[in-house]
């Protein structure tokens, strides 16, 4: 079963402000029900609790200011240059998974969003940079 509840872009809260959204988000709740086989109606309730409308603030940032400022690119150029040599072949295999996960992806743009938090924040850890 392809789960929009249990996928990154609802647990990570990427989407609430348009998902929330009753009349403003309707087309991209619409655009979910093609894509996910839990999604039967445009105006499902949120499983986090959010209700229709309100303000939902976005999670607070657990990664250095300088590795928030850093491209895609640049993280994958960081974590290539790696100079403990364990540490870069585990880099480049999470390189390596995430990019099969955009190759897969129903939402492109998302996936790579996705792929770039979640490179910053493996590049932030094994660095120390939280």
């Amino acid at each position: 079963m392809n789960s929009f509840f249990n996928s990154n872009h609802c647990k990570l809260q990427t989407h609430c402000k348009t998902c929330r959204d009753k009349e403003g988000g309707r087309k991209f709740r619409q655009s979910l029900m093609k894509t996910f086989d839990d999604i039967k109606t445009e105006d499902f309730d949120c499983p986090s609790g959010f209700k229709w409308g309100q303000k939902v603030k976005a999670k607070p940032n657990i990664v250095s200011e300088r590795l928030l400022k850093l491209s895609h690119s640049e993280i994958i150029k960081e974590i290539k240059n790696i100079s403990d040599d364990e540490k870069q072949a585990e880099g480049l295999q999470v390189i390596e998974e995430e990019t099969e996960k955009i190759l897969n992806a129903g939402c492109k743009p998302c996936a790579k969003n996705q792929m770039t938090a979640r490179l910053r924040l493996w590049l932030a850890r094994a660095t120390d940079e939280c």
